[in-house]
């Protein structure tokens, strides 16, 4: 058509779609490096569309829909002024179409790009409209499904913004139960109603994994129960490579409220479990692993377990052998704070390994390894709340300001 008739807008929009799906595809693979340049391909001609006209009525929700999955692509990759600019544009684009929901979906998204750049407060603040924005009035009638699984996906979102441990969040984690209980409710109803629903437990993953880990250590009963719920349901889903690599952070991070609990053989299985799942989908083992993968996951999961056996040359060996695969995939924690963030607490834990094997030399240095990391974080971003957290914590026998998060979990959230 194009070759016909070169400004035909139809034909750009459904370029612009089939560029789309086709990333969504290669973003569900791994590796993903597919998905950017077709992501780059579908914005560029989803711009042409826009541009040249009016969006057609029948199509104003698949153009927002596509925009937020390109700009979500572009976070994922960490292009993130390009995810912004694509994301802001859309939520402008909504607003003149009067789609207000699309709006909120969008804002789920430039929420977690502010996250992402260590913009917390811009972050919860778009978090919070994209929750309010997604809410049904009060009015009798029973609610739209799609609505309020979106909802649940906003609102895990803010309980991750306020306090996701061992990530970049605002340490909040009385504030963040509320939401986060609540998004496990909504998706927990619907995946009850259907077996076949992998929308909605996709949705319970993100809620339960946050809210698992907060009361990992004040509660690890309900902390474990909260996994196996979510493993229940993440298994109703069959020839999904997604559920399975679920299913595998899951499977890792069970094994810590189980060793809470003294059931280290029950842990050593379920972390047997979560490799063969890793296996299963060709993810493991693997010469590279990225930071916060489903094998950094299991790896560090592994070592942990090894360390709470007593063996603490394995934990070593592992974390070592972790250290150097994730170097191998050529992270950025110079640019990247997510990646920060996660490089800084295998440092830290090799560094209390280390330690504990009295090897007092390998932990200063991978000690001042991480407070170098995080002097140029400062430098980088001077004044942000979780740079200065990072720096302080950095310190040798310093506890990472997150890792009491859990005693300020609200009481009811441990019941």
């Amino acid at each position: 058509m194009l070759a016909a008739e070169p400004s035909n807008r139809t034909a750009f929009l459904r370029m612009a779609q089939i560029s789309h799906d086709r990333m969504i595809l290669a973003g569900n693979r791994r590796p993903d490096d597919d998905a950017l340049p077709l992501a780059r391909e579908s914005a560029m001609w989803m711009a042409k569309y826009i541009e040249s006209g009016p969006v057609a009525p029948a199509e104003t929700q698949q153009v927002l829909l596509a925009m937020n999955n390109v700009a979500n692509r572009f976070r994922i990759a960490r292009k993130y002024d390009e995810a912004l600019s694509m994301g802001y544009r859309a939520i402008d684009l909504a607003g003149k179409l009067r789609e207000p929901l699309q709006g909120g979906s969008l804002l789920m998204n430039t929420a977690y790009i502010h996250r992402d750049r260590g913009e917390l407060n811009e972050a919860l603040i778009d978090i919070r409209r994209a929750v309010q924005v997604l809410t049904p009035a009060s009015a009798p009638g029973v609610p739209d499904q799609g609505r309020m699984s979106n909802l649940a996906l906003a609102l895990s979102r803010e309980g991750a913004i306020l306090a996701e441990i061992d990530h970049v969040s605002l340490a909040q984690a009385a504030d963040a139960v509320k939401p986060l209980e609540r998004s496990f409710q909504i998706s927990d109803d619907y995946a009850h109603k259907d077996p076949t629903d992998s929308l909605n437990r996709g949705h319970l993953q993100p809620a339960v994994m946050v809210l698992a880990r907060l009361l990992r250590d004040s509660d690890p009963v309900r902390s474990l129960a909260l996994y196996d719920h979510l493993l229940l349901h993440l298994g109703e889903i069959k020839n999904n490579s997604q559920f399975r690599r679920y299913e595998a952070r899951a499977l890792a991070a069970s094994t810590y409220p189980l060793t809470r609990l003294g059931r280290l053989n029950e842990g050593r299985d379920r972390l047997d479990a979560a490799l063969s799942k890793l296996s299963g989908v060709k993810l493991y083992p693997t010469r590279q692993a990225e930071l916060g993968s489903e094998v950094d996951d299991a790896l560090r999961a592994q070592g942990d377990l090894e360390a709470s056996r007593g063996d603490i040359a394995g934990a070593i060996r592992t974390y070592t052998t972790l250290l150097e695969l994730v170097m191998a995939s050529k992270p950025s924690p110079d640019d990247d704070l997510t990646d920060a963030v996660d490089l800084s607490r295998l440092f830290a834990s090799l560094a209390g390994l280390e330690r504990r094997a009295q090897h007092d030399e390998n932990a200063g240095s991978l000690d001042r390894r991480r407070i170098e990391l995080w002097q140029q974080w400062d430098r980088k971003l001077s004044g942000n709340a979780l740079v200065r957290r990072e720096l302080d914590a950095a310190n040798p026998g310093s506890a990472h300001p997150l890792a009491s998060l859990a005693s300020s979990v609200p009481s009811a959230a441990r019941q």
